[in-house]
């Protein structure tokens, strides 16, 4: 507001492509494996997964799985809406996971889900298009610079349940959908590797240091 006429560079998070790559393994698995990685606390909308899940298996769809990793406040939430909805069969959680051990549980997911009510840039969904997984996740600020509309994921409104169930079961019933958006979701986490993002760092650094210079 002060100095509106400056250019002031935005150098986003990264990602370790080094650490987060997609599983070798082309092996396929007879349910769609969904993801999430997060703290358990109200802005994550852990509990609009739930009940999205609830709405899938109310439908008949039950070739789905939903793979929990996180703790927090929101763990007894879980379990009750689970309980609720009868989805224990379907919902695995892991509980806190040191970083080390996060690759593989992005290598045997399919989709990576995210119904956060802010985000400044998520990390844990870097990591996911780093490992080629779509992204669905809720229409707020944070996720503009990651995700495009049916490039690489899916938007959804955020707390509507309804709408993230159907883009599940979108999902669900068209593998090749998710395919497409998985390559592309790889091919865009490119631009946010480490190495990108050291690139970008040195630029700035050198035009600083010509604009000081002169």
């Amino acid at each position: 507001k002060f100095t509106p006429y400056h250019d002031i560079k935005i150098i986003t998070n990264g990602v370790d492509t080094d650490i987060f790559f997609p599983s070798k393994d082309e092996s396929t698995s007879e349910k769609v494996r969904f993801l999430f990685v997060s703290r358990l606390m109200p802005q994550k909308g852990i509990d609009t997964l739930i009940n999205a899940c609830g709405i899938l298996k109310n439908k008949g769809l039950t070739n789905f799985s939903l793979t929990v990793v996180g703790d927090g406040h929101q763990r007894s939430l879980m379990e009750e809406l689970t309980k609720k909805h009868d989805l224990k069969e379907f919902i695995n959680h892991k509980g806190w996971i040191n970083l080390e051990n996060l690759p593989s549980f992005y290598r045997n997911a399919d989709v990576f889900v995210l119904p956060s009510s802010m985000e400044g840039m998520p990390s844990v969904a870097l990591q996911a298009m780093a490992s080629g997984l779509p992204i669905i996740a809720s229409r707020v600020e944070g996720f503009e610079e990651i995700l495009e509309e049916n490039i690489n994921g899916l938007y959804f409104e955020y707390k509507n349940e309804n709408a993230l169930a159907e883009h599940m079961a979108d999902l669900i019933s068209n593998p090749s959908k998710i395919e497409k958006l998985s390559k592309e979701s790889l091919k865009k986490s490119k631009d946010f590797s480490w190495e990108t993002i050291a690139h970008e760092y040195l630029a700035l650094y050198e035009k600083s240091l010509n604009l000081s210079q002169s």
